[in-house]
């Protein structure tokens, strides 16, 4: 299921009372979801596959509701765009027992420094099935220092798909994915570089 359009807390509420709903994917693309939202949303029988949220409206509180629904434990797909929320939010959600076993994680457009996200997402062991990785920041790119950390990482020597913003002043980032002891030839690294303003 797709929601494109924005869509009221009641009409949220309405979606998750439907009991014959049986979703592998959820997809709400319109940036507008508050952390109620979130909340109704986990509090439904739901436990998609894959589950896309735009999240602007969304604080700390919200990624502290999903890191303890037990629809995580089904989840193998996690696309988060558009997310002022703290690292440390983040890793809450990492780090919950009822994640399932990611194989696939998006974070886009988040307002924190994304060399701070990919060391964060280098030390959780939660990732360790990740085969498909990207992130972006909406006003930063990722320099040597989280690639770095990505390629140091044993938890993410599945990753089959890396896809970042790199900063074209420190255009090193496919050599130090190809130089990684856990992730060269397993990599196809498409670091897109970002032109000089």
């Amino acid at each position: 299921m797709c929601i494109r359009d924005r869509l009221t807390n009641a009409g949220v509420e309405a979606l998750t009372s439907c009991a014959h709903l049986d979703l592998e994917k959820l997809s709400f693309t319109s940036d507008y979801l508050d952390s109620d939202a979130v909340a109704l949303i986990t509090r439904s029988d739901w436990s998609p596959v894959s589950i896309q949220l735009a999240l602007g409206g969304m604080d700390d509180h919200a990624f502290d509701v999903l890191a303890q629904w037990p629809g995580l434990a089904r989840l193998r797909e996690l696309d988060l765009r558009g997310s002022t929320v703290s690292p440390g939010a983040l890793a809450a959600l990492l780090d919950s027992p009822l994640l399932g076993t990611l194989t696939t994680l998006r974070l886009v457009e988040f307002s924190a420094d994304p060399d701070d996200i990919l060391e964060l997402l280098a030390s959780r062991p939660s990732l360790s099935a990740l085969q498909r990785l990207s992130v972006s920041c909406s006003t930063r790119t990722v320099t040597s220092r989280g690639y770095a950390a990505a390629a140091a990482s044993p938890y993410l020597s599945n990753l089959r798909w890396f896809d970042a913003d790199l900063d074209s002043s420190t255009n090193s980032g496919r050599a130090i994915l190809v130089d990684s002891p856990h992730l060269s030839g397993a990599l196809r690294a498409q670091a897109k570089v970002t032109p000089d303003e």
